[in-house]
């Protein structure tokens, strides 16, 4: 089951960004790792319950924290 909770602001480490998300959703990828489905990404990712229980593939966001810029990656347009 899913449900909508507030989670504390964590703090990024020097290799991660801190973003702030407008808009999210769950999609079939989520709902395929909440499952456990197919039987190989549960070595991914729990043998019984996920790891990590924060769920969302797609987001749309601005970067609020980032402590330097190691890269860009120009996506092609679709």
């Amino acid at each position: 089951m899913l449900q909508l909770t507030e989670v504390a602001k964590p703090t990024p480490k020097d290799n991660e960004v801190l973003i702030k998300v407008h808009a999210a959703s769950i999609n079939a990828a989520d709902a395929n790792l909440l499952r456990g489905e197919p039987v190989p990404i549960r070595l991914m990712y729990g043998l019984r319950t996920p790891k990590h229980q924060i769920f969302g593939i797609d987001l749309v966001m601005p970067s609020l924290e980032m402590p330097r810029i190691v890269g860009l990656v120009r996506l092609p347009n679709m």
